[in-house]
Parts: C-alpha cells; sequence; structure tokens
C-alpha cells in the first residue's frame, strides 16, 4: 500500500521506479522500459498497469480501474477487458513462462510478478526517453471539439507499429476520422515516448514545391526552391519527430516521391501520412482505417444492445450535445443503430446528422435522411472546409477524379448493394468499350477509397459504393441526362443475373434463385423503374425471376405485391402461357404463407392447375399439387391432401423422376401421418428418401418448402408416436440442422413447430422452450404471419406443461383465435385439447369442457386424426366428475384409436389411464395390458416409459 500512494501522491516525484522481470516502470515519468529500450504502451493501458503494480499482490475491481483509467467517463468493463489484453501482449505474458496480471473471476485483476522498488537520488533520474527539445516546429494538432469515441485500439496499434515502421499510411473513405485518428496517435506518442509531433496540412497544397514548402513551414524553416528540402532533411535529423502529412490524396505522386527520398535519408523519425490512397512506396505500411462499429441489419436478434456499438455511442453523445435531453429507450437507440448502418459507421456523416437530433428530434432526423443522408447539413465551423459537409468532402474526392473515372462513378450509384466487375462493365461501360477499361476505372476508384471492396473466400471480388458517396454519386447521375439509359442497363443485367444457372422453360422452383444472385434492393430498384418505364416484357421477366429470390428470403408481401402488378400488366397475347403460370405459383406462395389459407389461395392454386394441365406442364403440375397439399393440410382437409398425394403419385414415375416420386411419397407419408396411420405413413417416408438418394437433384424446394426437411419433421413425429423415441430425437434435430443448411426461413419455421411438438410430447420443456422461442423470433423477423401465430400457441402450451396455467389459458386462448381468422387449423385440435387441461387445471371446468368437447368434434369431423387418442385422453381427465364409466369410456376410445394407428407411445398412455381406472376392481387384466405395451417400446428411457414402470412398481 506505501507503493501506491507513493505514485499517488507524488512522493519522491519522478525518483521512484518499479522494477519487474526485464522492465522498469517509472510512473511520475510515465515510462515503461525494457532493458533499458522505451516500450509503446496505450495511455489507458499504462494508467491500469501503474495501479495494478502499485498494488502488487492486491486485486483492484473492475470499477476501480475503470476510474483510474477512463476518469470522468462511463464505459463499460469490455472497455477494460481490451485493454488488459493488450497490456499483456504487451508485457509478452507466457513468454518463457512469464506471468503479471492475473484475472481474479468476479472481483478484478492483480498483478503477480515480483515487483521491486528503487529510489533515486534526483540528481540520477534522467528523462532518458526524451530527445532534445525541438525549435520553432508546428505541433498544433487539429483535436475534435468533443470526445473520441471508438478509436482507442486503432491508436494504440498505430502506436505500437510505428515503433517498428518508418512510414505508415492511414488510408480510408473520406469521413471516417483519418485526420482525427492521426492527431490522436501523435498525441499519444508525445505524452508516451516524448517523440515531438509535427502537424503539416497538405489542403492548401497543389504541387510537389507547395508540399515542401508546407513542411519547411511547421519546421518553422525557410529557403529558396530545390535547397529547401535539403534544409529540411537536414533539420529532421537533428529531431526525434513524427511527421504528420495530413490530406494526401491530391498530391500522392509527390507525397510518394518526397516521402520515399526522407525514408532512404533519415531513420531518427517517423511519418504518418492520411489519405484516400496508398503511395505505393518500398518503406510504407498501409493501415486501412476502418468505419465505427454499428448494428448490422442480422443483429436484431443479437443478445448485443445497440449501445455497445461505438457508432451508436457517438451519435447518442453528440445528439446530446445538440440539445437532445432524456433517456434513451431501446427503441431509439435500435433507431440510432439503424442510422448509422444507413451512414456506414461514418464518423463524419454520424457527427452531422447527429447534431441535428437536437432541434429535428430522431423522428424528423430520420425523415430528413430519406430525403439527401444528410450532404448538405454543415458541421463545426472550425472544420477545414472540406470536412464542412459531406458534399463538401465528396466534392473533394470527385474533383480529382478523371473524366472516366467521374462517369463510371456516377453510373455505379444505381447498384444498392455488392456487384461484380461483369456487372460494372454491363452498366458502367459503353458499347465498344474494352472491360479492362471499366476495370481500370474500379481500381482507380477503388484506390481513392470511393468504392470499396470484399472478398468472399473464394468467389469473385465484389465492390460496393458507401450510401453517402452513393446518394451523391446518383445526384451526378441525375443531372448527367444519362439517367434512363443506364437505369435501362442496371435493369437488363439485374434479370440476367436472376436468370443465371436457369432456363425459362423450367418451372418457378426449378429455376431456383442462382448462389449468387443480386442483392434485393437492386431486383426492387429494377422492379420500380421497368414498371414505370412501361417495358412490359421487361418487367413481366423481372417479376418472374425475382419471385424465386424473394420467395427464399421470405419477402412475402413483397413478391405478391410485384407478381400481381406483373400479371396485370401481362399483354394479352402473352396470357395463357407459361409466364401467367409462374406469376401464379408465386402468389399462391406468397399468399398462402404470408397472409393465412384463404379461399384466394385455393382459388389461385386451382387456376394455375387448371393451366398447368392445359399446357401440359407436368413439372408445374407436380409443383401446384403440392402447394395444394400444403393448403389442404393447412386448413384440416387431411383426407383431401390424401388424395393430392396420390394424384402426385401417378403423375411421377420413380424411374423417369425420382426426385417427383420423393415428393410424392413424402406428401402420401405426411397425409398418412395426420389420418392417424403412423407405420404406413414411415413406411412412405422412407420409401421417399429411397427415391431421393436416385434423384439427380440438389434441393427439395417445392412451392415454398423444403419437402425434404417436411418428411423429416413428418418421420420425427411418427417415430415418436410408434414409440422410437431415441430415433425421433435424432430426426428432430437433424430436421432442423437441414433447414438451416437450406436457409429458407419457412422451411426452418416448419422444423422449429414440429421438432417442437416432439419435445412437448416428450415433456423435454428446455428443449421445447429453446425452439418455440427461436420459432417466434424466426417468423416475426422474417413477417410469416401464420407461422408466428403457431409459435405463440406453442408457448401458450408450453405454459401450460410447466404448470403455469393462467399465463398459458390466456396466451394459448389469444393465438387460436388468431389461427382461426387465418385459416391455420392442421393443429388447432391439439392446440385446443391442451386449452382444455389449462382450464381444467385453474377450476373452470365448464370451460374446459366445452373446448375438449369441440375440440373432440373438430378432429372427428376431419375423420381419423392423428390427435385423436390424446384428446380422448384429455377428455377423460376434464370429464372425470361425469363419473368414473365415462373415465373409462374415453380411455378405453383413445386405447383403440392409439392402437389403430400404430402409435405405440399413445396407446402405452391410454393403457395407464385405464390402469387407473381399473387398478381397483381387475388389477391384474390392466396391469398386464401396461407391462406388454411398456415390453413392446423400442425405446423405455422417456418420462412417459418411466411413468408406467413406476405405476407397475407401485402395484406390484
Amino acid at each position: 500500500m506505501g507503493d501506491a500512494r507513493a505514485i499517488d501522491s507524488g512522493e519522491a516525484a519522478g525518483a521512484r521506479q518499479a522494477l519487474f522481470g526485464p522492465y522498469v516502470l517509472a510512473p511520475e515519468q510515465r515510462l515503461l522500459t525494457r532493458q533499458g529500450v522505451p516500450v509503446a504502451i496505450g495511455a489507458r493501458a499504462l494508467e491500469v498497469l501503474i495501479a495494478l503494480v502499485g498494488e502488487h499482490g492486491r486485486v483492484l475491481t473492475h470499477r476501480q480501474l475503470i476510474e483510474r483509467a477512463w476518469a470522468g467517463l462511463t464505459v463499460e468493463e469490455s472497455n477494460l477487458r481490451v485493454a488488459v489484453s493488450g497490456l499483456r501482449k504487451t508485457l509478452r505474458e507466457g513468454e518463457e513462462g512469464a506471468r503479471y496480471i492475473e484475472n481474479v473471476v468476479g472481483r478484478g485483476y492483480c498483478f503477480v510478478a515480483p515487483v521491486r522498488w528503487l529510489n533515486l537520488p534526483p540528481e540520477h533520474v534522467q528523462p532518458s526517453a526524451a530527445p532534445p527539445a525541438a525549435h520553432n516546429l508546428s505541433t498544433r494538432l487539429p483535436l475534435p471539439a468533443a470526445r473520441v469515441i471508438g478509436r482507442d485500439v486503432v491508436v494504440d496499434r498505430l502506436v505500437t507499429t510505428l515503433g517498428e515502421r518508418s512510414l505508415i499510411s492511414l488510408v480510408g473513405a473520406g469521413g471516417l476520422g483519418k485526420t482525427t485518428v492521426a492527431a490522436l496517435v501523435a498525441q499519444a506518442l508525445k505524452a508516451r515516448a516524448a517523440v515531438e509531433p509535427v502537424f503539416v496540412d497538405l489542403s492548401a497544397a497543389d504541387d510537389e514545391a507547395a508540399l515542401i514548402k508546407a513542411v519547411a513551414a511547421a519546421l518553422g524553416l525557410d529557403g529558396p526552391g530545390r535547397e529547401l528540402e535539403e534544409t529540411v532533411i537536414t533539420a529532421l535529423a537533428g529531431h526525434r519527430l513524427l511527421l504528420v502529412l495530413d490530406g494526401c490524396e491530391h498530391l500522392v505522386e509527390a507525397v510518394a516521391t518526397f516521402c520515399d527520398r526522407l525514408t532512404r535519408r533519415l531513420d531518427a523519425y517517423r511519418i504518418l501520412v492520411t489519405s484516400r490512397e496508398a503511395l505505393r512506396v518500398e518503406a510504407e505500411t498501409v493501415h486501412l482505417l476502418d468505419p465505427l462499429d454499428f448494428p448490422h441489419a442480422d443483429d436484431a436478434d443479437a443478445a448485443g444492445e445497440p449501445l455497445d456499438y461505438s457508432a451508436v455511442q457517438l451519435f447518442v453523445e453528440r445528439a446530446e450535445v445538440s440539445g437532445r435531453r432524456g433517456p434513451w429507450t431501446q427503441a431509439e437507440t435500435r433507431l440510432a443503430g439503424d442510422i448509422c448502418r444507413r451512414l456506414d459507421g461514418l464518423a463524419l456523416a454520424i457527427e452531422l446528422v447527429a447534431s441535428r437530433v437536437g432541434a429535428l428530434g430522431l423522428r424528423g432526423v430520420v425523415d430528413l435522411l430519406d430525403e439527401s443522408l444528410g450532404l448538405q447539413w454543415p458541421g463545426r465551423r472550425d472544420a477545414a472546409p472540406r470536412h464542412q459537409t459531406l458534399q463538401a468532402l465528396l466534392d473533394w474526392s470527385h474533383d480529382l477524379l478523371n473524366a472516366r473515372d467521374q462517369r463510371v462513378l456516377r453510373r455505379l450509384a444505381l447498384f444498392t448493394g455488392p456487384f461484380g466487375l461483369k456487372d460494372a462493365h454491363a452498366v458502367a461501360g459503353d458499347p465498344g468499350d474494352d472491360a479492362l477499361e471499366v476495370a481500370n476505372a474500379l481500381t482507380s476508384l477503388v484506390d481513392k477509397s470511393l468504392v470499396w471492396t470484399s472478398h468472399g473466400g473464394a468467389g469473385p471480388v465484389q465492390f460496393r459504393l458507401l450510401d453517402t458517396t452513393r446518394a451523391y454519386a446518383l445526384a451526378k447521375l441525375t443531372r448527367s441526362g444519362e439517367a434512363a439509359t443506364i437505369a435501362e442497363r442496371h435493369a437488363r443485367q439485374v434479370l440476367a443475373r436472376l436468370q443465371e444457372g436457369g432456363g425459362s422453360d423450367g418451372s418457378l422452383f426449378q429455376r431456383r434463385a442462382p448462389s449468387a444472385p443480386p442483392t434485393v434492393g437492386d431486383v426492387l430498384a429494377a422492379l420500380r423503374w421497368a414498371e414505370a418505364a412501361s417495358p412490359d416484357d421487361l418487367f413481366s421477366s423481372l417479376a418472374i425471376g425475382a419471385a424465386p429470390l424473394m420467395l427464399s428470403r421470405a419477402l412475402l408481401e413483397d413478391c405478391e405485391t410485384w407478381c400481381v402488378r406483373a400479371l396485370n400488366r401481362l399483354a394479352e397475347g402473352r396470357r395463357g402461357g407459361g409466364e401467367e403460370l409462374r406469376l401464379l405459383e408465386a402468389i399462391a406462395i406468397a399468399r398462402m404463407f404470408g397472409r393465412g389459407n384463404h379461399d384466394a389461395v385455393r382459388e389461385t392454386i386451382e387456376r394455375g392447375l387448371s393451366l398447368a394441365e392445359r399446357l401440359k406442364a407436368r413439372a408445374d403440375q407436380v409443383q401446384l399439387l403440392a402447394g395444394q397439399h400444403i393448403f389442404l393440410t393447412r386448413i384440416g382437409e387431411f383426407s383431401a391432401a390424401l388424395d393430392c398425394g396420390r394424384q402426385c403419385a401417378e403423375l411421377c414415375d420413380a424411374a423417369r423422376d425420382p426426385g417427383g416420386a420423393a415428393l410424392a411419397q413424402w406428401m402420401l407419408g405426411t397425409s398418412l401421418h395426420l389420418v392417424a396411420d403412423q407405420r404406413r405413413a414411415q413406411e412412405a417416408i422412407d420409401q421417399g428418401f429411397a427415391y431421393w438418394a436416385a434423384a439427380d437433384t440438389d434441393g427439395a424446394d417445392v412451392f415454398g418448402y423444403d419437402h425434404k426437411v417436411r418428411a423429416m419433421i413428418v418421420l420425427c413425429r411418427a417415430l415418436w408416436l410408434r414409440g422410437e423415441r431415441a430415433r425421433s430425437i435424432e430426426v428432430c434435430e437433424a430436421a432442423v440442422v437441414e433447414a438451416e443448411r437450406g436457409g429458407r426461413p419457412v422451411s426452418l419455421c416448419i422444423a422449429l413447430i414440429y421438432t417442437a411438438t416432439v419435445a412437448l410430447w416428450d415433456e423435454d420443456w428446455e428443449t421445447a422452450d429453446r425452439l418455440v422461442v427461436r420459432l417466434i423470433e424466426h417468423s416475426a423477423r422474417h413477417g410469416i404471419g401464420p407461422y408466428h401465430g403457431v409459435g405463440l400457441a406453442l408457448a401458450g402450451e408450453l405454459d401450460i406443461g410447466r404448470g403455469r396455467y393462467a399465463k398459458g389459458v390466456e396466451g394459448l386462448g389469444q393465438a387460436l383465435e388468431r389461427l382461426d381468422r387465418e385459416a391455420h387449423r392442421i393443429l388447432s385440435p391439439a392446440f385446443s385439447g391442451t386449452l382444455a387441461q389449462g382450464l381444467h387445471a385453474l377450476g373452470e371446468h365448464a370451460k374446459a369442457r366445452r373446448r375438449i368437447l369441440a375440440a373432440l368434434k373438430d378432429a372427428r369431423a376431419i375423420g381419423q386424426h392423428y390427435d385423436l387418442p390424446r384428446l380422448y385422453l384429455i377428455a377423460s381427465e376434464v370429464l372425470a366428475g361425469d363419473g368414473e364409466d365415462v373415465r373409462r369410456d374415453y380411455a378405453w376410445q383413445a386405447l383403440e384409436a392409439a392402437r389403430a394407428g400404430a402409435a405405440l407411445s399413445l396407446e402405452l398412455a391410454a393403457a395407464m389411464a385405464l390402469l387407473s381406472c381399473d387398478a381397483a376392481k381387475t388389477p391384474g387384466e390392466a396391469q398386464d395390458r401396461v407391462r406388454q405395451l411398456l415390453a413392446a417400446m423400442p425405446d423405455r428411457d422417456g418420462p412417459l416409459a418411466r411413468r408406467a414402470a413406476d405405476m407397475l412398481s407401485k402395484l406390484a
């Protein structure tokens, strides 16, 4: 404790040094050396080290360390973890077994290495890291007006790199904050290693001579022409400096030549360059500056909060500076995250937009962004002219381009997301142009940070424009007078991309979305232009080509809207053909999954089937029969669905079309499962997989479903009902994995629904909870309304199963009303039975009675129903008040229905119910029945089998 007090109070200022391992720490001098050589270390990491060494052997809490290193600031513990991690790397912890800092879980950190303190007489204290003072240097740094957020890690990295490299180019798009980061690096080096910064703003320099003069002026020098450079070099040789050359993109060649000459002649100082493109000289190390972190669209359901991202932190702080008052709600921080995403994490853009929140409010800012993306919004008056608006910043970049690059940039603005070189040539090139011309322009734009690249693994390079750059370039395109021509090129290239990998003669899902499709934004932009420009052939082709892509992304409303419009615009001479058939297929799928199972869906499917039969389009008949089968099962017409499967089987010869035959068998297996014939259902599903193994196809996507996944979830249910619990659970897990692999949101929904029902049957509440929560979130995120309702109903079932009866009854009742409105009735009898159980548990016996009797009526109206045995068992429980004979009668009906459907698990459950009724009268016969059924169970490890064994043991 005494050592720490000496450090904090400044006792023996500059004279106390801590020795540990090969290091010497001089707290008062804020200097760390290793074997006499200064070590580059971040300012906050140094504060943490001083605190830990001062209290070596004692645990300092996270809060104590944060208050020391981030005094006056509110930061998360993650900042401390990053600082400590960096500190361990700096100290080379782990090398030769060295240990310095120990993490004490739940408490904080402790410095565990032996520490020896030295008290040096004042005459022996030497500021060894400080070089001779430089004179007349321009060390004024352009620091921001407020706290800098999200740049600590990159600053520390650059400080470390500058200890090893003589020239670093900090490269990135305009507005990322390169000048700010460079100034922070200069400030850090001055504080940590007594390196004097010389900051040179080159924005006003226009040639090499002006560059030399600007550097000389910053050094306090003057002289004529070429001799001035020699004077500069001589002056630099005498000092330990960091030369910061800011804003070099308009002087790249001159700066490159100058820096190359300097680095070949001098090594006692460092150069840090900020530019939108690299210098490409021998000594250069390029550091690409990333945008601030912001929430991406697919982070919507992630555990992290928007305020965990540096871009959102910056937005919130600048908004509060602008006058915004009061706490931020979660909805507001998510909206701020959306804004930061639209601004691509550009620090300048975020500052400009956030500065208007105080006056316009958050929603007002969003509305204005929709119009202009804030290009004209003014920033700080003390900023460099090119940093005062995004427009000025982009004008600066644009004016540095040659005519070819300007032309290509504005034409590329029509792409809303990533695009390839082939796309760029099709849209931005001119007829007769060599492909190399556009490629060279793209390379130039990438070099100048106006176009960004991403490498998709082994795939080709993709390019994209930041949204701010795109908004600016779009305005240029509009003023150029060539917008209509370029828009048509863009639309036709989008269509070409959509048609890759599939011919125009295939059915909708034989022409699945290509593996590398255009972005949905590009597709929608092309559709909007084609509709307005009235080339009907292009419009309908785009709608047909876009349908598989939009359905695969569950953009159901968009798919229906555009396909209906295209169908209405279809010329009379083109009706009654393949185009109309494709549009009808897409409309039916989008309507069924997006809105529910209404008559409009049935009519669309029947219209399509009639047209497919007239055209003798067998593949389309199969697709539409698959859709009709799904529709019929969803509305509870199981027998009609069985007929539909048989019709499909007649169309598909296993020898000529094993894929179609597999589909037909899976349809039959699904229907047989629903009409309570579990043995034949399993046989049909297995036969379908045998046909599938011989099919030359890579996917079973038909009418919005992955039918392989559908077959797997039917199989796992049939297996559980037949008593093969272990295999059922394996197939459940495989079905979810297969649905995830396929990437189709609808297929994942059905996998989650029906594997969750198995978990509920098996009383595996933890697994059921995980699956149901995921289903609700997934269906809500993708706008799949009926499946969201099913998820809410399953959540109600789960609550009732866990004994949370009031909550479960309320939730399940509301979900059932919703599913009835959407005509989604496949699970309604099962849900009604569970609701009756919950009402009975709450003592609402009259309501429970009405509900179970109505559920039995609905199930019997269908004919055979897979859930009838369970409903009879629930009736036996709920209607027990009507007398023992009623209770026994329903249990017998459950036993007979389960036996008829080969549902061994439910047969055992019914036998147990009968045993509880008959134990007093005929214990031997009832016990023998339970014993025989338990022995016949392939898997006796589940809750049901264990209860049966326990019941028998108690009656023995």
